[in-house]
């Protein structure tokens, strides 16, 4: 990097992993996508009590990479990935790839024995091809989905999400554990009540886009319930951050993105630096930069840089609820309910 040959303190909003390790002037206010993949991966064996995980990503560089991320996390906690699978980009049917997570395939179907003693039954006692095929297919259908995992993990846009939690709910995996209201009409019609095995969803920055809980969609209610975390929510109600939305939304009539929020808290990061430690040098300018002591509270967070010259900030929180996307304290009581063996107590 041209700023570390010449010694100029530089101020990245990259996320390329890495970068500070180039040399000492390099400086990032922009969570990397390792930083987020770990955050929600903690969050969800310590506050959540999970030790079971899905995945389902998508075939691209995004997906791959935090996947790798989120799968270090879970083994360094302890915890197993029970069910993968992933899937083309730019694909728009998902049920296949649904069906492997959960056993439902018809390869995995006649490799239980009950499945195939059933079925060859039918086929000996119905010879009409048309009523045979319905009689099958309703057997497919009774046949209970295997639920091993208890959260799953989507690292994807909101786009394509909406296109995927439908296909979940089709093989009869409940997404809602949260609405009880939801749970009980589940229980009362369902045919496998003993076996009922909510999964937690859950997402990454991608997720944070008022499309995702559009109603006027159809997919909103298949992603209640769901977690994920950003750099920067527009709803915050932090000080700070409403002060900024309300001021760029004044300026601009719209609200502001996680780049524009990461823009401005950087421009007013270097202006106090430049205000209060009047640094002389480049040198002075880095040191001042690296000492900041009291964290600076910005639109994105409370920062301040830590040793290896990556900013030190929390996450906003975010979890869908009733049709809206909600912030929600990591700290206190998680907005949805443990994961079974942390109910019990169990490991």
């Amino acid at each position: 990097m041209r700023a570390q040959q010449l010694g100029v303190p530089i101020l990245s909003l990259s996320r390329a992993e890495g970068l500070t390790q180039i040399g000492e002037y390099v400086f990032r206010d922009m969570p990397t996508n390792s930083a987020q993949a770990r955050a929600i991966a903690q969050y969800a064996q310590k506050k959540l009590g999970v030790r079971s995980f899905g995945i389902l990503q998508p075939d691209s560089s995004y997906g791959e990479e935090v996947t790798r991320y989120f799968w270090d996390a879970l083994e360094a906690g302890g915890s197993a990935v029970t069910a993968y699978d992933h899937y083309p980009q730019r694909t728009t049917t998902f049920k296949p790839f649904v069906q492997r997570l959960v056993g439902r395939t018809q390869e995995d179907l006649e490799g239980r024995k009950e499945f195939s003693d059933e079925a060859e039954k039918i086929k000996q006692q119905i010879t009409n091809p048309y009523q045979q095929r319905r009689a099958l297919t309703a057997l497919r259908n009774q046949s209970a989905p295997v639920v091993d995992f208890d959260a799953l993990f989507i690292p994807d846009s909101a786009r394509t999400v909406r296109l995927i939690a439908p296909a979940i709910a089709a093989e009869d995996v409940i997404t809602s554990g949260c609405d009880q209201r939801e749970l009980e009409v589940v229980r009362k019609t369902t045919r496998n009540e003993k076996n009922l095995r909510p999964v937690q969803l859950l997402g990454t920055n991608l997720w944070n886009n008022a499309d995702l809980v559009d109603e006027r969609i159809g997919a909103a209610k298949y992603v209640q319930c769901s977690i994920f975390a950003d750099s920067f929510f527009a709803q915050s109600q932090r000080r700070a951050t409403r002060k900024f939305v309300e001021d760029y939304d004044a300026a601009y009539h719209r609200a502001p993105g996680f780049l524009e929020a990461h823009a401005y808290d950087g421009a007013a990061i270097l202006r106090k630096v430049v205000e209060e430690r009047r640094p002389q040098s480049r040198d002075e300018m880095r040191n001042a930069l690296a000492g900041m002591g009291r964290a600076f509270d910005g639109a994105t967070g409370d920062t301040v840089f830590g040793r290896d010259r990556e900013a030190q900030k929390p996450l906003f929180w975010l979890w869908i609820n009733r049709g809206t996307i909600q912030e929600f304290d990591p700290e206190g009581p998680p907005p949805v309910p443990p994961a079974p063996d942390a109910r019990t107590g169990s490991r």
